[in-house]
């Protein structure tokens, strides 16, 4: 049994798609991250998969939050999220959501009472760095995520992967 002290964090992928090739690139970038994996590394999980595996999770670890990453596991398709949300929290994990919130505000409403905190990507501080870095109007869609969270009193992280220039 791995204990609370070893490993307090799982990273669960539930699918390495991800929506930024939906940006439009500017100028001088291709609006992909560049930091990008998910052409090597594909993964797919069918429900009783996901439900088994935080069952295991649960039974065989003392960890205590669950890191729902991809890709960017808001993608449009059935990817079992607001199942494993929802199965996480009340197997009494704390559930934090990353994305890059492209596809937020559409399944925020299944999902919003089994997050415990929204991280939400961005590479920097205005829109013509971060929209250098993920696509035309990134930052725009940052900043209303940002927003949507904080009116709803929702707890709120930000991944910055430091994009030098």
């Amino acid at each position: 049994m791995l204990t609370h002290d070893e490993l307090g964090i799982i990273h669960l992928v539930l699918n390495t798609d991800c929506n930024a090739w939906d940006l439009a690139p500017t100028s001088s970038s291709p609006g992909v991250c560049r930091f990008c994996y998910r052409e090597r590394n594909r993964v797919k999980a069918d429900a009783d998969t996901v439900v088994r595996v935080i069952d295991r999770l649960r039974s065989e670890s003392e960890a205590h939050r669950i890191v729902f990453t991809g890709g960017d596991p808001v993608m449009p398709y059935e990817n079992h999220l607001e199942l494993a949300l929802r199965h996480a929290y009340s197997a009494g994990f704390e559930t934090n959501l990353h994305t890059n919130g492209l596809l937020l505000k559409g399944r925020y409403p299944d999902i919003r009472d089994h997050v415990t905190v929204y991280s939400l990507a961005v590479d920097g501080p205005d829109a013509e760095t971060a929209d250098w870095f993920r696509g035309q109007g990134y930052f725009d869609c940052f900043q209303a995520n940002t927003a949507m969270l904080i009116s709803d009193r929702r707890r709120l992280a930000i991944t910055d992967f430091g994009v030098s220039g």
